[in-house]
């Protein structure tokens, strides 16, 4: 709490508050994206989890997921990767206890880890 510019500086977010609970989200790649390594093998899916208000990120992130419920105007980002400094961030507004279920949500978090390392994904 004593950093509170960390998701604008370093994530590249811009975070003012959710949609509330209860309302289920569908997370989608975003179409500019679909070739990102982060993404492979990640499908669509849907989330339990209350929607984060990030929009709009900076301008030199790449938005990879986006977010829709019933209670947004418009798709909020849910996933997005920048540089900062010379390192690779990735960040993502999922991650409640049952998105671990999903195994793109899992794919997703394996091809970021990689990433972030200037790695490629080791097959199992």
């Amino acid at each position: 709490q004593t950093w509170l510019a960390l998701d604008k500086e370093v994530l590249g977010g811009n975070y003012h508050g959710h949609y509330g609970a209860g309302v289920q989200q569908t997370v989608a790649l975003h179409p500019d994206a679909k070739d990102h390594p982060i993404l492979k093998g990640v499908q669509p899916f849907e989330s339990e989890y209350t929607l984060y208000k990030t929009g709009p990120i900076a301008q030199d992130a790449t938005l990879l997921l986006t977010g829709a419920t019933a209670r947004a105007a418009a798709p909020e980002p849910a996933a997005w990767v920048r540089e900062h400094k010379g390192g690779r961030v990735f960040y993502t507004s999922l991650g409640g206890l049952k998105d671990f279920e999903t195994p793109s949500f899992r794919q997703l978090l394996v091809n970021a880890l990689f990433w972030a390392a200037r790695r490629e994904v080791e097959g199992k």
